[in-house]
């Protein structure tokens, strides 16, 4: 009996559909982006599919591009031609002026050492000028030596849309939403794998950051909270992994409250 070739044009046997409407299936469709995800478990984010694992045919066509200003050549040859002779900090800023925003932790490089040896994360400062194009952030990330290295990433739509909303002005504005002191600390309860629950005492928020950002996508959301422990040394939390803290030795007085069968 042959083996069925691979269906090299898009799914139309429809497996992709019916297992999205499964809610057994961790197979979901976003139908903004157009994409069918692999969801992981534990709000461990998702995996994207690219074909279907019944025919093999092409998932649709993804419209992730149109979350994103379109950076077109003209406007690339001009940001190049704008940052082609920066190489330190001092001609970046001497050109450009002091940026608009600076990342501490912007750039995290996960390096494998010999065999035997630790694994080390190296954090690489980033200076971000948002207002030198209206379609990118012009990135500029700071290696040892003072040396720079210079990215164009396009600018979300969303942002673009939120500009035209705030063009008609606003009558009843909403009431400013509080903000954590995080010069303060706290005790910080998270979730480990397997769901056990560990607690930071007399923890400080020192700051946030993204390992390994994706080429092309805008670092406005970071997956790692920096905690500065009691002991003064840091510790990188997952975002999602913390979900209660408070002043340092108030124990939480939640009452548990079980469903009704």
């Amino acid at each position: 009996m042959k083996r069925k070739a691979k269906q090299t044009g898009e799914c139309k046997c429809g497996a992709l559909a019916r297992m999205a409407d499964d809610p057994k299936d961790p197979v979901e469709f976003d139908a903004r982006l157009n994409e069918f995800h692999i969801t992981r478990k534990g709000n461990g984010g998702y995996t994207l599919v690219y074909y279907c694992p019944l025919c093999g045919g092409k998932a649709p066509d993804s419209k992730r591009s149109s979350l994103f200003q379109r950076l077109d050549l003209a406007e690339q040859q001009r940001l190049f031609e704008l940052t082609k002779n920066l190489h330190t900090t001092q001609d970046v800023i001497a050109a450009l002026g002091e940026p608009d925003l600076r990342r501490p932790l912007g750039m995290m490089v996960l390096a494998t050492g010999k065999q035997g040896a630790p694994q080390t994360v190296q954090s690489y400062p980033i200076m971000i000028y948002s207002k030198l194009s209206e379609a990118a952030d012009v990135h500029v990330t700071v290696y040892p030596n003072d040396k720079v290295g210079i990215t164009f990433q396009a600018k979300p739509m969303l942002e673009k849309q939120t500009h035209e909303a705030h063009a008609v002005p606003n009558l009843n504005p909403p009431e400013p939403e509080p903000q954590i002191e995080t010069n303060k600390r706290y005790d910080v309860y998270c979730t480990e794998p397997g769901q056990t629950v560990v607690v930071y005492r007399n923890a400080r928020f020192k700051g946030a950051a993204s390992l390994l950002p994706s080429p092309g996508v805008r670092g406005g959301f970071s997956q790692f909270v920096e905690l500065e422990q009691a002991h003064g040394q840091s510790v990188f939390i997952a975002r999602g992994a913390i979900f209660r803290f408070c002043e340092p030795g108030i124990q939480p007085l939640g009452e548990p409250i079980v469903p009704k069968r």
